[in-house]
């Protein structure tokens, strides 16, 4: 599907009264991440910002999830090491779902010291891991 049938969505739920909200815009980004449309998905997320509401780890986990399932391991990883420094965006990024992406896009290009060390700085952090974030770094 083209990106203004994404924006249409948008504008049919302004046109019904209905203000979208960040699970609206990540239903959107997801969609947008499953087929394959990375570029547009951060141009959603740039209109998301424009419209006053800000990603969320949902947010982040699909568009990394969608990079990893692409192929594209190392730019999941540096959308989540962007993240997780940026101030403005640190508070999105701190949770389980993120870290355990970021794990999965490491392991998917073997790098299995880049995969301890980011469960080592989720813990840190004191997010609690998953048992599927457990399950990735037995992998």
């Amino acid at each position: 599907m083209q990106f203004s049938y994404y924006i249409s969505c948008l504008i049919l739920l302004f046109y019904l009264g209905i203000q979208p909200d960040v699970q609206s815009y990540n239903t959107l980004i997801k969609a947008l991440c499953d087929v394959r449309k990375w570029f547009d998905a951060q141009s959603l997320i740039r209109e998301m910002e424009y419209a006053g509401i800000f990603p969320d780890a949902l947010t982040y986990a699909y568009l990394m999830t969608g990079l990893v399932k692409a192929g594209k391991s190392r730019a999941a990883l540096t959308l989540f090491e962007s993240a997780i420094l940026d101030p403005t965006t640190v508070k999105s990024t701190e949770s389980p779902v993120v870290y355990t992406v970021a794990m999965e896009a490491a392991a998917a290009i073997g790098d299995i010291p880049r995969v301890m060390e980011i469960l080592e700085r989720m813990e840190a952090s004191g997010i609690v891991p998953t048992l599927k974030t457990l399950t990735v770094s037995v992998v």
